[in-house]
């Protein structure tokens, strides 16, 4: 079976609809013959067919001008005075020049030889390059007859849609209908070089009729061909084609493809670049780019040689698959130099997309500086459009800085070429717009807002959900996310849109599912920031519950850890609760499959793991395998979420030895990976009594210290990752001083405690006040009691006692303990903590988190019998006092 599944009865009437409409309107294709061979409807995901492609998606694919020309050759009888001249063309004005001047006598050969040079020298962004195209178009239309090799159709109509010739036009429809015959008759003997024109063509169209017929002339010769395709030019027609209709591959069929890509691969057949490149890109289409993390990473480890090489678009081609997979770490240096090299040499922006993700923090204010000037200037009306702006984008997105100019004047960019946009690209390009400004809005934290896109986009959104989009699911969800995420500004959700949602939550997939996943991680997080009503609370709870009936609907299907980790990340993603039969369901799932795993999937369960603090030793020991196994792919920032991950949840793996495997991923990467991910990963290491020495002075001295500051100073987030950040140094620091004295590294952190403990009142719980008042009944006085009292290290303790050296009574505490000038040899200090039910794994009330463990493996260094008293001993105990003190006399191990 070839195409995937989803999609019910009411949504199969709209599609047929659609082609009947399209057929009877447009002149195009046999009703009977498409109809056919998409009978199956039912198992088409119609999301796979009207989906949107990103530009950078499909730009790769129909630069094919060079490679036409092995395809269309004259030969020396065929050769004029005209057909040596246009060989010797090196400029698009040459070529529109001759369109213009020549029209009338020039021939076929000359016409299809014109129209390649167009591809080749263009602007890909400029389609009106040739002004007199209609007058083109009219002379192809009257050679119509003339144009019957297969070959030279595909390089006409793909040359045409590029200069912006749609499908719906006369000719176009004429030439499209003569090579769909050919292909018909032809079945596996056609030419895949045209089939593959013919694909990048049909790819180029937004509409899903184009999408229907592409599916239904391209699969069947596909299917046959790559099972025996033998020769490299021939796999590269057949993975481009596969390129544009990836979205209806079922998984049976990708696994027939992975073979057969091993299977080239193993016998050399595939090797150079270009085929390299295109295999990566389907490969890694987002829908299955975890599951072939293997093969890609295979891929990218033959380019890595070739990186000195690469220009620009190769280098972001490749920068993209190893963002996507985290891995192999070996081609992150390569990549970086040679970006750099070309960004002293050249003024390409688009290269900021890779320096940025591995630069210093002083660099990445240059760049930032770079960066402002180069959007300030950009007009969206004139030059390079949809490319510089979804460039821009990714940039932005990547600097992470606190500028609101830059995101304002972004942002506004946007508004501005929105109200450019004509209707037929309305939808297609805002959807992406506003999807865009989701996931970037998420990532500053709700920091950032542009309420002027905010309201364009609600408003449209409305109106898109009451008409076009009202009975697609997938499309109104996509629309129905962004109402969601910013309904705080108005007083509740458009009632129609939750009784839709409910209508029509059988049919959710699960990324319809993440959608609305991080609409309502949106909406949740402006909670402390606006007060909402209570309609809107009410529906928020609607939509969790809707979200549950649907994570309960997936899990029953046969998935992999893809899909689990869909189903987890939105579940987290909502907050929803950790208190409930589904969240132990999905949070099992992990321990009774096998988890086929790469460092995206890694990270995601490293996250969900960490926020739920679910402990899972099954999980953390295959972490830990695939670090060992795969050491020289792992990047140090995949290290370091395994490294946070196991300290949190206090893990211990069976053999320390695997973290000097770490710390060689740690010190190879040290110079690209954040300052807050170096401290953290040393934390954890420290916890384990593995953080090496070389390590540990590579943080401790002034570099880093101006590192971190930098990193401090660009941050989006000034209210949280300042303190963040210098709290986890002053730990690190407590840490190496008491767990390596022999690193001799300083305690330089006091001043920052006593700062932060005079601006930070201690708040006291109930929990706290019944504890204190029950320690009074069992001391003398409060003289022998001190309360919230801070260690040397800025460890707060919650009560401490004095006890004689036989446990026989309790002692005085005199203030001048706490300042070096008393000393009692003979005392037994025990410093009680109070541990609420956050101090523990969600899932084992007895497994305190790393965190506690380490204080109170520290308060024991400092001479300390640390007793804990857990608030869920106390609930289990209700009101009865005596129980309670009787319970914390057993605690300290005294009688009476």
């Amino acid at each position: 079976m070839f195409l995937r599944v989803v999609s019910k009865s009411f949504i199969l009437n709209r599609v047929v609809n659609q082609i009947v409409h399209n057929v009877r309107h447009q002149g195009s294709y046999r009703v009977s013959s498409l109809l056919t061979n998409i009978s199956p409807m039912k198992q088409i995901d119609v999301r796979s067919l009207s989906d949107n492609f990103e530009e950078d998606e499909i730009e790769e694919n129909y630069n094919v001008a060079d490679l036409a020309n092995k395809y269309f050759s004259c030969g020396e009888n065929q050769k004029d005075d005209l057909m040596n001249e246009i060989d010797k063309y090196e400029e698009i004005d040459e070529v529109t020049k001759c369109l213009e001047e020549n029209l009338e006598k020039l021939q076929k050969r000359h016409l299809i030889k014109l129209l390649l040079m167009t591809g080749k020298l263009r602007d890909k962004n400029n389609l009106t390059v040739v002004k007199n195209i209609k007058e083109v178009v009219d002379k192809i239309n009257k050679m119509h007859s003339e144009i019957k090799d297969e070959n030279e159709l595909g390089i006409i109509i793909l040359f045409l849609r590029l200069l912006g010739v749609k499908r719906t036009n006369e000719t176009m429809q004429n030439l499209i209908n003569k090579i769909q015959e050919i292909f018909k008759e032809k079945e596996e003997e056609s030419s895949l070089f045209a089939l593959s024109c013919f694909s990048e063509m049909m790819a180029l169209e937004k509409d899903l009729y184009s999408r229907l017929v592409l599916v239904d002339v391209t699969v069947p010769i596909i299917k046959k061909k790559f099972k025996v395709v033998n020769n490299e030019m021939d796999y590269f027609h057949l993975i481009s084609c596969l390129n544009n209709i990836h979205g209806v591959v079922s998984q049976e069929s990708m696994t027939e493809y992975k073979n057969k890509i091993e299977e080239l691969l193993d016998k050399k057949i595939i090797s150079s670049t270009p085929v390299l490149f295109k295999t990566i890109n389907f490969l890694n289409y987002p829908y299955w780019s975890t599951l072939n993390g293997t093969l890609i990473q295979k891929l990218l480890l033959l380019l890595q040689d070739r990186v000195e090489t690469m220009d620009a678009k190769e280098l972001i081609q490749t920068n993209k698959a190893l963002f996507v997979q985290y891995e192999p770490a070996s081609l992150i240096k390569p990549l970086r130099n040679q970006a750099l090299a070309l960004l002293e040499k050249t003024e390409d922006i688009s290269l900021l997309q890779i320096v940025c993700m591995y630069c210093s923090p002083d660099e990445r204010i240059r760049y930032a500086t770079i960066f402002k000037d180069k959007i300030l200037k950009y007009q969206s009306t004139i030059g390079p459009q949809t490319g510089s702006l979804a460039t821009f984008f990714k940039i932005l997105r990547l600097l992470r800085i606190s500028d609101d100019e830059l995101c304002d004047c972004f942002w506004t960019k946007i508004v501005n070429k929105i109200f450019s946009l004509t209707l037929p690209d309305l939808k297609y390009q805002l959807s992406k717009y506003f999807q865009k400004y989701m996931n970037f809005n998420n990532n500053l934290g709700g920091t950032y807002r542009h309420i002027e896109f905010e309201k364009i986009v609600y408003e449209y959104c409305i109106e898109e959900m009451k008409t076009t989009s009202a009975y697609i699911p997938k499309d109104f969800v996509k629309f129905a996310s962004f109402v969601i995420a910013y309904s705080d500004r108005y007083e509740s959700i458009p009632p129609f849109v939750i009784e839709k949602l409910i209508m029509m939550q059988e049919q959710f997939s699960l990324y319809d599912c993440r959608l609305l996943a991080r609409a309502l991680e949106i909406i949740i997080s402006f909670k402390n920031k606006t007060t909402r009503s209570v309609t809107l609370d009410n529906q928020i709870e609607i939509i969790q519950y809707i979200l549950d009936i649907c994570a309960q609907r997936h899990m029953k299907d046969n998935i992999d850890v893809k899909d689990m980790n869909l189903i987890l990340t939105s579940y987290v993603r909502r907050k929803a609760s950790r208190d409930s039969q589904l969240f132990y369901e999905i949070m099992n799932w992990y321990n009774n499959n096998k988890l086929d795993l790469n460092s995206r999937k890694i990270r995601e369960i490293c996250h969900a793991l960490q926020v739920t603090k679910f402990s899972n030793e099954t999980v953390c020991d295959q972490f830990i395998n695939y670090v060992v196994e795969n050491k020289d792919y792992v990047t140090g920032e995949t290290v370091e979420k395994i490294l946070t991950t196991c300290y949190n949840l206090s893990y211990f793996p069976d053999d320390m030895q695997v973290f000097d495997k770490f710390n060689e991923i740690l010190n190879r990467d040290f110079n690209v990976m954040t300052g807050l991910s170096i401290v953290q990963s040393l934390l954890a290491l420290t916890f384990y009594k593995s953080a090496p020495f070389e390590l540990v002075t590579k943080v401790f001295n002034s570099d880093f210290i101006k590192r971190l500051e930098q990193e401090i100073e660009m941050a989006y987030s000034k209210n949280t990752y300042p303190r963040r950040v210098m709290t986890l140094i002053m730990q690190l620091n407590r840490a190496i001083c008491l767990d390596h004295p022999e690193y001799n590294i300083r305690w330089f952190q006091q001043n920052f405690i006593e700062a932060q403990m005079s601006k930070k009142p201690i708040v006291k719980s109930k929990f706290h006040d019944e504890v204190h008042r029950l320690l009074l009944n069992i001391v003398p006085s409060q003289n022998y009691l001190a309360i919230n009292k801070t260690t040397p290290y800025g460890y707060r303790i919650d009560f401490e006692l004095h006890i004689d050296e036989n446990y026989n009574k309790f002692l005085k505490i005199d203030p001048n303990d706490y300042l070096g000038v008393n000393f009692k040899p003979k005392v037994n200090k025990i410093a009680i903590i109070l541990l609420g039910f956050d101090t523990f794994c969600i899932n084992d009330v007895n497994r305190l988190r790393g965190s506690e463990l380490l204080r109170m493996r520290h308060l024991e260094m400092m001479n300390y019998r640390v007793i804990h008293v857990k608030k869920s001993d106390f609930k289990m105990l209700y009101e009865n006092v005596a129980a309670k003190i009787n319970h914390l006399k057993k605690l300290l191990e005294i009688s009476g």
